[in-house]
Protein backbone atom coordinates (compact mmCIF):
# COMPACT_ATOMS: atom_id res chain seq x y z
CA UNK A 1 0.00 0.00 0.00
CA UNK A 2 2.83 2.40 0.84
CA UNK A 3 4.57 1.64 -2.45
CA UNK A 4 1.42 2.51 -4.37
CA UNK A 5 1.04 5.84 -2.54
CA UNK A 6 4.68 6.62 -3.18
CA UNK A 7 4.28 5.84 -6.88
CA UNK A 8 1.16 8.01 -7.02
CA UNK A 9 3.06 10.95 -5.49
CA UNK A 10 5.93 10.46 -7.95
CA UNK A 11 3.51 10.42 -10.90
CA UNK A 12 1.67 13.50 -9.58
CA UNK A 13 5.00 15.35 -9.30
CA UNK A 14 5.86 14.35 -12.87
CA UNK A 15 2.47 15.60 -14.07
CA UNK A 16 2.95 18.94 -12.32
CA UNK A 17 6.25 19.44 -14.16
CA UNK A 18 4.64 18.97 -17.57
CA UNK A 19 3.88 22.03 -19.67
CA UNK A 20 0.18 22.81 -20.04
CA UNK A 21 -1.69 21.80 -23.18
CA UNK A 22 -1.72 24.69 -25.70
CA UNK A 23 -5.04 26.55 -25.59
CA UNK A 24 -5.99 25.80 -29.20
CA UNK A 25 -6.20 22.07 -28.48
CA UNK A 26 -9.09 20.39 -26.72
CA UNK A 27 -7.32 17.17 -25.79
CA UNK A 28 -3.86 15.65 -25.57
CA UNK A 29 -4.77 13.29 -28.42
CA UNK A 30 -5.63 16.23 -30.66
CA UNK A 31 -2.27 17.83 -29.85
CA UNK A 32 -0.46 14.54 -30.44
CA UNK A 33 -2.16 14.18 -33.82
CA UNK A 34 -1.16 17.74 -34.73
CA UNK A 35 2.47 17.06 -33.80
CA UNK A 36 2.43 13.80 -35.73
CA UNK A 37 1.16 15.60 -38.83
CA UNK A 38 3.84 18.27 -38.48
CA UNK A 39 6.51 15.57 -38.16
CA UNK A 40 5.23 13.95 -41.38
CA UNK A 41 5.26 17.32 -43.14
CA UNK A 42 8.83 17.90 -42.03
CA UNK A 43 9.84 14.45 -43.23
CA UNK A 44 8.26 15.14 -46.64
CA UNK A 45 10.03 18.50 -46.88
CA UNK A 46 13.36 16.89 -46.00
CA UNK A 47 12.83 14.20 -48.64
CA UNK A 48 11.98 16.84 -51.24
CA UNK A 49 15.06 18.84 -50.22
CA UNK A 50 17.27 15.78 -50.67
CA UNK A 51 15.80 15.18 -54.13
CA UNK A 52 16.49 18.77 -55.16
CA UNK A 53 19.99 18.56 -53.73
CA UNK A 54 20.64 15.40 -55.78
CA UNK A 55 19.30 17.12 -58.90
CA UNK A 56 21.53 20.12 -58.24
CA UNK A 57 24.66 18.00 -57.92
CA UNK A 58 23.75 16.01 -61.03
CA UNK A 59 23.31 19.22 -63.02
CA UNK A 60 26.51 20.61 -61.57
CA UNK A 61 28.39 17.49 -62.75
CA UNK A 62 27.02 18.08 -66.25
CA UNK A 63 28.37 21.63 -66.45
CA UNK A 64 31.35 22.14 -68.74
CA UNK A 65 34.70 22.76 -67.06
CA UNK A 66 34.92 26.46 -68.02
CA UNK A 67 36.34 29.16 -65.85
CA UNK A 68 34.39 32.39 -65.83
CA UNK A 69 37.04 34.07 -67.95
CA UNK A 70 36.94 31.25 -70.52
CA UNK A 71 33.17 31.46 -70.65
CA UNK A 72 33.24 35.25 -71.08
CA UNK A 73 35.74 34.92 -73.92
CA UNK A 74 33.65 32.21 -75.55
CA UNK A 75 30.43 34.20 -75.16
CA UNK A 76 31.95 37.43 -76.51
CA UNK A 77 33.09 35.60 -79.66
CA UNK A 78 29.67 34.03 -80.23
CA UNK A 79 27.44 37.02 -79.54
Amino acid sequence: MIDIRSEIRIKENELEKLAPLPEEFQSPNEFKKYLSNKAKELENINEEYEQYKEQYYELERQLPDFTFEEFRSFASKRF
